[in-house]
């Protein structure tokens, strides 16, 4: 039980991280596309 607690505290905390990432690179692609076009 502590185990799988332990576990889904580790995917939550790597789901953040993914998510900041994929935001930031979304973001900075999002820049890149608009200074391109414009």
């Amino acid at each position: 039980m502590l185990l799988n607690s332990h576990s889904v505290a580790v995917v939550l905390h790597l789901k953040h991280h993914f998510v900041g990432l994929v935001y930031r690179t979304s973001s900075f692609l999002f820049v890149v596309y608009t200074n391109y076009v414009v």
